[in-house]
């Protein structure tokens, strides 16, 4: 568990952009630091280097125009050879006037030279020059790239921090007030105080959104509130009448059947009607209660024996509480009872109440593997499906999955169907 929480800090900041915006300018630090950095150090080392074999060229022709006006000597063991020397020639490697005529580096343990040979016909003369010298600024000149390189890796950071915080302090603020609950918010918009850049252009496309968002929104809730407030009415006469004729001790069995398929209508109705007024009302907690599923489920089954033509087969393995509007945990239980009672063609319905689910399951008809996918989806109906339907129920049922944080899953095969509502972590693997 602890290495599932680091790994997923670590996955946190690898999808930042203020850790993507550090990256950059410390890779652009460590990498084009360093580069230019010996760019500048090999361009020192080929001007010096061009620099002292210009010179010594120059001197050497001067040499070999008027060799009278320089103190020219001899190298010992190599007669023949005048040599223009600043330095001691018996420190010299004798193979370095055996190098061919032009500008030369020669470099041992004991020193690096530069050699200008040109040979005329009064003789071959050579300069020789020694740049040892020239070895101690290039160490020095290394020596402090290798410290500047640690620096600027560190200024490339302190730079990219800065500039990160400032470019995305707006950013963030419109974030937080995005994330913000409404009511927080008021009636604010988002693109208070802010500039008018990029984000503050954002941040006004989502005001004129979130504004559009928020008419459709109130539209459709006084639509579906004033529908079912319309229809309890006219509910509650059809259900009072149900009741009323159904006590009557003179009625047929085909005037009883049809009494029950009007009450069985007008109980669908019911839940449809309670189900849109609880989708219309805010999200909240405040109607949270601690909601006794067994009892939901032993009340539903209970008061239908009489008219669903299946009774379900129910087994409590545990007695567990939701925190939810009751209303909610009671559309959820009936609608998927009902569904395989009087949808599924089946003989028999099994209920099992576990600590973190609810099954239903049956021996009906079935779903087609194909309409799974979207089974759950407004107005879909299986094709196999035995009784005449809206296809709302199980789309009801999915939204209030959503709205409250639990799952719905579907199962079919051969023989029949298994529905799983589960409203507890952890949440059913099957």
């Amino acid at each position: 568990m602890a290495w599932d929480t680091v790994w997923q800090h670590l996955m946190n900041y690898r999808n930042s952009l203020r850790i993507r915006l550090l990256a950059a300018f410390a890779l652009v630090g460590a990498l084009l630091g360093p580069v230019i950095g010996f760019a500048l150090l090999l361009l020192v080392f080929e001007v010096e280097e061009r620099s002292v074999a210009r010179d010594i060229q120059t001197e050497l022709a001067a040499v070999i125009a008027q060799p009278e006006q320089f103190a020219l000597r001899e190298l010992p063991g190599m007669p023949g050879i005048q040599v223009r020397a600043d330095v001691r020639l018996d420190g010299v490697p004798a193979e370095v006037l055996l190098l061919p005529d032009g500008v030369h580096e020669y470099e041992n343990l004991q020193g690096s030279w530069y050699v200008a040979l040109g040979t005329t016909q009064d003789g071959r003369f050579a300069v020789i020059e020694d740049v040892s010298w020239l070895d101690r600024p290039e160490r020095m000149l290394l020596v402090i790239l290798v410290v500047a390189t640690p620096l600027g890796l560190y200024l490339a950071l302190w730079l990219g921090y800065y500039l990160s915080k400032r470019l995305l302090t707006p950013l963030v603020t419109l974030a937080d007030r995005v994330a913000r609950d409404n009511d927080d918010l008021g009636d604010k918009p988002l693109a208070i105080n802010l500039k008018d850049d990029e984000v503050g252009a954002l941040a006004r496309a989502l005001d004129g959104y979130r504004e559009r968002m928020q008419q459709m929104l109130t539209r459709e809730r006084e639509f579906s509130a004033d529908v079912s407030h319309e229809l309890r009415n006219p509910l509650a006469v059809i259900q009072g009448a149900v009741e009323v004729i159904r006590d009557d001790p003179g009625l047929s069995r085909r005037t009883l059947k049809a009494v029950e398929r009007l009450d069985n209508a007008g109980e669908r109705m019911r839940d449809t009607v309670n189900t849109l007024l609880l989708m219309v009302r805010e999200p909240s907690r405040k109607l949270d209660e601690a909601v006794d599923v067994a009892d939901c489920v032993s009340t539903l089954i209970e008061h239908n024996r009489q008219v669903w033509p299946v009774t379900p087969a129910w087994v409590r393995v545990a007695k567990p509480t939701v925190r939810a509007p009751r209303a909610a945990v009671e559309i959820i239980v009936s609608n998927l009872i009902r569904n395989a009672v009087t949808h599924s063609g089946s003989n028999e319905v099994n209920v099992t109440l576990e600590s973190n689910r609810l099954i239903v399951s049956d021996n009906g008809v079935g779903i087609a593997p194909e309409e799974l996918p979207r089974i759950t989806e407004r107005g879909r109906r299986g094709c196999a499906a035995k009784v005449e339907g809206y296809g709302l129920g199980l789309a009801l049922v999915q939204r209030l999955c959503e709205r409250y944080g639990w799952r719905l899953e579907i199962e079919t095969c051969s023989e029949g169907t298994q529905v799983y509502w589960c409203f507890a972590v952890p949440a059913c693997e099957q």
